[in-house]
């Protein structure tokens, strides 16, 4: 039976208003969709027409879950196509069960294109996107230094529309605000792979979920490539230490050590950043610096101000605690509130720690090293709180369990704000279609 193809077309750059879209045609298993990168209309001159190498990238790994040959109409860059080829799909196909072996199909060329010379990051405000900007902003080698910072609402197709409005209109009030204080162009770039290429749910015995998030950094990069004429070095701020490294991940965060040499271009090189250093360190790197002071943004649920109660905000307050800084934050995060319930917040880093959670063993660590005491009740509450956490992970794909935590605002609660939105999939997975609508409203 012959196998499948995906077909990108003839990538054009339109211009629609304020915006120019770099974009192209995909026939996939002969549907077309069509595949965009939509930025301000000043950065237009920079979209890759010349080359298929962002698409092939945003779209090889779906290609590869679905068992779908790539085919493309205007030529790739020989060394991408070369790596992708020789080391990148054999490895993938080998270490991941649920992705496959497909042929690339095209033209590659070896010239290289014109390139402006910019270096860029990611700009989330988080603390590994605040260490990579802070260290490259006036690193010691003059070539090295950042001239831009990327930030992109991909991640943002499973939020609903209200949630989306709300969490964008925060961060784009406040990033290029941020990058002008830092001396650094802000570039908003528009990009929903997930929209049409969503791989789904896969279920996978060893690595249990498996979704869109194993994109992750194939369509961050990719928008760096769609611009190569313009950027010449990009940043990707990993989480990770390199003994993490595992194929047993199916998050692709966990390989960039392997998969961000296999999407360089002759114009284009990434690097993994952060990985030189454990988290604390990080924190440490930063808690100094009034950027991060005025705008560090680490919370899982609220995109305007650290709500202090999720799991990412107890961690980063414990991490600036643990090394006297976090009177420094008060602006970002509620200290006071942190502080009344030491106790409390303690329990919640005693049970990840006892989890085997590597960043808040890590606090504890630094505790000791400072003197500083964790609370004895801490201890005591710390196996109510495993007993809690058990009881919520349990529940939280139980239909009736959802809707009374929907019904009685308990995300209220326990973060301050409503996550009603904040995944859309996962609701109507839980709630079914009828259920999503009444509790989202629409």
């Amino acid at each position: 039976m012959p196998r499948k193809t995906l077909k990108i077309g003839k990538p054009t750059v339109i211009n629609d208003g304020t915006q120019s879209i770099l974009q192209a045609v995909i026939n996939d298993a002969g549907k077309e969709k069509t595949l965009q990168y939509r930025v301000d209309k000043k950065y237009g001159e920079y979209l890759t027409w010349e080359r298929s190498d962002a698409f092939v990238t945003a779209l090889l790994y779906y290609a590869m879950v679905k068992k779908l040959d790539i085919e493309w109409e205007t030529p790739c860059s020989e060394q991408l196509i070369y790596q992708l080829e020789t080391y990148f799909i054999p490895v993938y196909e080998k270490e991941l069960p649920f992705m496959h072996s497909i042929k690339l199909k095209g033209k590659t060329v070896s010239e290289k294109l014109p390139c402006e010379g910019g270096v860029a990051t990611g700009i989330s405000n988080g603390v590994d996107s605040c260490y990579t900007v802070k260290e490259y902003l006036n690193c010691e080698y003059p070539e090295m230094r950042l001239t831009h910072l990327l930030f992109t609402d991909c991640f943002t197709t499973d939020f609903s529309d209200e949630y989306r409005e709300d969490y964008l209109k925060n961060y784009l009030k406040v990033l290029p605000e941020g990058a002008k204080e830092l001396g650094l162009e802000f570039i908003f770039v528009q990009f929903y792979p997930d929209i049409e290429f969503s791989v789904g749910h896969i279920k996978d015995k060893e690595r249990g979920f498996v979704g869109d998030g194993g994109l992750f950094t194939l369509k961050y990069c990719s928008m760096a490539i769609a611009l190569q004429k313009l950027l010449k070095i990009y940043y990707f701020s990993s989480g990770f230490a390199p003994s993490d490294f595992s194929f047993k991940e199916n998050d692709m965060a966990y390989h960039d050590l392997f998969t961000l040499p296999l999407i360089t271009t002759d114009s284009l090189k990434f690097y993994s950043t952060g990985m030189e250093i454990p988290r604390i360190e990080k924190v440490r790197a930063i808690a100094d610096w009034r950027y991060a002071q005025k705008y560090l943004q680490v919370c899982a649920y609220d995109n305007d101000r650290n709500c202090g109660h999720c799991s990412k905000c107890v961690r980063t307050m414990g991490e600036l605690y643990s090394m006297g800084k976090l009177g420094l934050y008060k602006n970002r995060f509620p200290v006071d509130d942190f502080k009344n319930n030491l106790a409390r917040r303690f329990a919640v880093i005693l049970m990840q720690a006892n989890k085997g959670h590597t960043f808040e063993k890590m606090i504890l660590n630094e505790m000791k090293k400072n003197n500083r005491r964790v609370p004895v009740l801490s201890y005591i509450l710390c196996p109510l709180y495993t007993a809690k956490e058990f009881v919520r992970v349990r529940l939280r794909t139980v239909k009736w369990a959802r809707k009374i935590y929907r019904k009685y605002n308990l995300d209220r609660v326990l973060y301050g704000r409503s996550t009603q939105g904040f995944s859309i999939s996962v609701d109507k997975e839980i709630l079914g279609e009828s259920g999503q609508k009444k509790q989202t409203g629409k």
